[in-house]
């Protein structure tokens, strides 16, 4: 009766690593192929910094940036806050 059980989990064991062997397989090929799919992380070597939105200077000076700071509406943030507030109570 134990042998019974253990064939089973033998079986099930082989099952599993037959199907991790087959997946990683699977995923080697598509690589060397050039298909492998992607997990959505940019290589360092590849990546392109996006645009600064307009108003926004790309400047590290810190006058340039307080300048930035104290031209900013707090009122805007507010309303903006607000409206998302608003919108996500709705849903």
């Amino acid at each position: 009766m134990r042998q019974k059980g253990t064939a089973q989990i033998t079986v099930l064991i082989t099952l599993i690593l037959l199907v991790i062997a087959a997946s990683a397989a699977s995923y080697y090929i598509l690589k060397s192929m050039g298909k492998a799919p992607t997990t959505g992380i940019v290589p360092v070597g590849n990546f392109t910094p996006t645009p600064t939105p307009d108003g926004v200077s790309d400047s590290e000076d810190p006058s340039v940036i307080e300048s930035e700071l104290n031209a900013t509406g707090l009122d805007s943030i507010e309303g903006d806050l607000n409206n998302l507030e608003t919108s996500a109570s709705s849903l």
